[in-house]
């Protein structure tokens, strides 16, 4: 998709390519729609549509931001769009309008068949809040069904359809205004009115009179020319014959054309006057040759009832000579007679030529809203094969999604939750941690009655998962390695899809690499990507399934939990690396040693890293501002750490502050970091430590790596994992981080609440030294998220030195 005020889409799965460029309104192998339907169809414009519907399967739909970019009427592939962008301010979610000026015109002009579409942008905020909030702020605009809210996150196929359908949508308003008009009209007055005036006895004459008879190859003339004598009464009978024959020639052309206009005045008007009615902009005009088709149906009946009349009249003798008489066929007189033979033998039989025409005409009525009937009913088989979710219903489902959003500012202890539905009926799903569980839960009983609840302790359900990832682990062992160009295919198609189901799809967590499938029936080796989840039963409110695949390769589903690595109002003392912020009940750990590249009058600032989560209280707004602490109005605000933590002593000893903090995606290719620099001046450090180089480093668990945090103190670990994403959510909202190292555990914890911060080193396999690989900040109950250490040093310009008392390595 292209930047700035235009831009397209364009249709690329294989089923919508498929359903745009096949759909039809006709059968014209079968005829189930009838000549005239077909006329209809296309003077109505309903051919039209469809054309633009095929088009849709290979024309790339342009997107405009104002209107002034088109002239004249809105183009059937052009949508108006008004770009939005969600983020977080202070905890609350607000709508920035792109183009403020762009307002009006968007919500507020109405070319004929126009399509909108409100584009929202956000980072780290869920789809669904992101349409709740952009829904809550334009909900009084909103009362048409041609504005579309759409998250730049989701499938931008979803714009086609919503277009398709709205096409669909005048289709099926075209073919109602034409189908009511057809049903309604009836002919027997029509008939009576052309065939009573047309064939009187004046009409008749004037035929008979103004015919041009011949007398085999002698020109005999009209009554304007001379007598012609006849004294055979073959000759009569022959001239008598050929007179008749011309004056019912004339007689069935005059009807026709009679029936056909009138017939012509009185559908066309009924249909206009329906459609001008309904679409009092739609320019087109009903020709008259799209009763073209009646002609043979006219012809036929009118041949059908004057054939015979033929041989009655021309078998009459009254006026038929003996060779006695003489006979002037152009005399007025005789000719006379012929025509009043002719009217009053029609006469006595026009009740049956009006049941003839009328119900002829009737059926060819009937049968062509039978065919549109048919017409209607697949567009709507199209509409439902475009599987476009009414908004209207969505919107439902935001709602009730948004109705629990206030769970954590009333009960502290819940991490976070999943509002759905499983098998149909209501569930949501808790995330408890910390003290004060048994509390909440109780209070959400009693505020929530009605509510069909079901809580998690997080801090003791790691068990179930672990027993289930240690089976996956040792088939993953015995089942075939996945090759390194298999695995940076896989990792390219992780990190093209990563942010956008973390944001589609709130119960994800995490996503990861393996040769195990433990889905469906039986745990099996199949390479496969990995969807962490907290519960896969549960489908949220107005989300979607989770995918089956990503770009070909399927999709196994694990349960895991994730939290960050901060120990919340814990009373265990352990002292040591406990560190925190002051007055504040939330423990992590010191991780590296560091001092700044950059000196101030000569000296250079030193300190350590830790986790910003740990060192900054309000690191939600840091990750909204998705820049340096240095460079965010958050610098201006003084952030003390204290030493040990206050959730592990109240004496609340300050020492140090933070200088430099990131929390989020950093640098061109957004690798997550979660870090923070403490100023200090209680330490000397000892000598500078090299980085390793991630070139060298493998993930196939074959490297150990060792941290010393304030929880778990010095623990082994393998490396597993290069560039994971994982997603914490917390509080109702989520933070995102990709490109980090995973690190899974051996027989015992690697990492556990209280932990975060805390240094993790590379254990070199020949001399045992350790090397930085990163700060621990996030786990799940198999594998603990590490951010890159040289992200980190570079985005802080600061150098790693080593402790001065060595952690133990053996």
């Amino acid at each position: 998709m292209e930047t700035g005020n235009v831009w397209s889409l364009h249709a690329s799965s294989t089923d919508l390519i498929r359903l745009l460029e096949s759909f039809r309104l006709t059968d014209y192998e079968d005829r189930v729609v009838s000549v005239f339907a077909e006329n209809l169809l296309s003077y109505s414009q309903c051919n039209k549509i469809v054309d633009e519907l095929n088009e849709l399967s290979t024309r790339r739909v342009v997107l405009r931001t104002n209107l002034s970019s088109q002239t004249g009427h809105a183009e059937s592939t052009s949508i108006h769009v008004f770009e939005v962008e969600v983020c977080y301010m202070q905890g609350t979610l607000k709508v920035n309008e792109k183009n403020a000026a762009q307002k009006d015109e968007f919500f507020h002009s109405n070319p004929e068949n126009l399509v909108k579409v409100i584009w929202i942008y956000s980072k780290s905020v869920s789809v669904v809040d992101a349409k709740m909030a952009v829904f809550t702020n334009y909900e009084s605009y909103l009362k048409e069904d041609n504005i579309y809210i759409h998250h730049t996150l989701e499938n931008a196929e979803n714009v086609i359809i919503f277009l398709a359908n709205q096409q669909a949508n005048l289709l099926v308003r075209n073919l109602k205004s034409i189908k009511e008009p057809i049903s309604n009209i009836r002919f027997e007055l029509t008939v009576k009115e052309a065939v009573g005036v047309i064939l009187s006895k004046h009409s008749i004459r004037r035929w008979c009179y103004s015919c041009f008879l011949r007398d085999n190859n002698t020109p005999v003339g009209t009554i304007e020319n001379a007598s012609y004598i006849c004294r055979s009464a073959f000759t009569v009978r022959r001239l008598k014959e050929q007179l008749v024959d011309n004056t019912i020639d004339e007689a069935s052309r005059a009807v026709i054309n009679a029936i056909r206009e009138r017939f012509y005045r009185n559908v066309e008007s009924q249909i206009l006057t329906a459609l001008e009615y309904k679409f009092h902009n739609l320019k087109f005009k009903i020709s008259k040759e799209l009763f073209a088709s009646i002609n043979s149906l006219l012809v036929s009946v009118i041949v059908a009832f004057f054939h015979p009349l033929l041989g009655i009249i021309v078998a009459v003798g009254s006026f038929i000579v003996t060779l006695i008489w003489s006979v002037d066929v152009n005399s007025k007189d005789w000719r006379n007679k012929i025509a009043d033979e002719i009217y009053y033998t029609i006469d006595k039989n026009k009740d049956d030529l009006f049941w003839k025409i009328e119900d002829n005409l009737q059926n060819m009525f009937d049968g062509t809203s039978e065919a549109l009937s048919i017409v209607l009913d697949k567009v709507n088989d199209f509409q439902r094969c475009l599987k476009q979710t009414d908004q209207t219903k969505l919107v439902h489902e935001w709602k009730k999604r948004n109705a629990f959003k206030n769970l954590f500012q009333k009960h502290p202890s819940v991490l976070t939750y999943l509002a759905g539905t499983r098998n149909g009926s209501s569930v949501v799903k808790v995330f408890l941690t910390g003290q004060g569980k048994r509390d909440d839960e109780l209070k959400l009983h009693e505020n929530y009655p009605a509510v069909n609840f079901e809580f998690v302790d997080v801090d003791t359900g790691c068990k179930d998962i672990l027993k289930n990832m240690e089976n996956i682990e040792k088939l993953e062992q015995s089942g075939p390695e996945i090759d390194n160009e298999t695995h940076e295919k896989m990792k390219e198609v992780i990190k093209r899809h990563a942010e956008q189901i973390f944001a589609n799809h709130s119960s994800v967590i995490g996503i990861e690499i393996s040769n195990v499938m433990s889905r469906h029936d039986k745990m099996r080796n199949e390479l496969c990507i990995v969807l962490l989840c907290l519960d896969e039963s549960i489908l949220p409110y107005g989300e979607s399934p989770l995918p089956e695949n990503l770009d070909g390769y399927p999709c196994d589903i694990r349960k895991e939990f994730v939290r960050f690595g901060h120990c919340v109002g814990c009373q265990t003392l352990n002292i040591g690396c406990s560190i925190g912020i002051p007055l504040v009940k939330l423990a992590g750990s010191v991780g590296f040693f560091v001092k700044s590249n950059d000196s101030i009058q000569g000296n250079f600032k030193s300190g350590f890293l830790t986790a910003a989560h740990v060192a900054i209280k309000p690191c939600a707004e840091l990750y909204e501002h998705k820049s340096l602490l240095s460079q965010n109005p958050l610098a201006n605000m003084s952030h003390e750490i204290v030493h040990p933590s206050y959730a592990d002593n109240s004496a609340n000893v300050v020492i140090g502050k933070v200088i430099e903090s990131f929390f989020g995606n950093y640098g061109r290719n957004g690798t997550g970091i979660d870090a923070a620099f403490i100023q200090t001046n209680q330490r000397n450090l000892g000598e500078e430590i090299h980085l390793p180089d991630e070139k060298d480093l493998l993930f196939n668990g074959s490297m150990l790596v060792k941290k010393r945090g304030r929880t778990t103190g010095d623990t082994i670990g393998k490396l597993v994992n290069k560039d994971m994403p994982l997603c914490v959510r917390l509080h109702g909202r989520y933070y995102e981080f990709k490109n980090c190292f995973g690190v899974k555990q051996i027989n015992k914890p690697f990492f556990e609440k209280g932990d975060s911060g805390s240094g993790v080193y590379l254990i070199d396999e020949k001399d045992g030294s350790l090397k930085p690989l990163g700060i621990a900040f996030a786990f799940f109950c198999s594998e603990t998220a590490v951010c890159k250490i040289r992200e980190i040093v570079e985005a802080f310009n600061v150098t790693v030195y080593e402790y001065e008392e060595p952690m133990d390595t053996s």
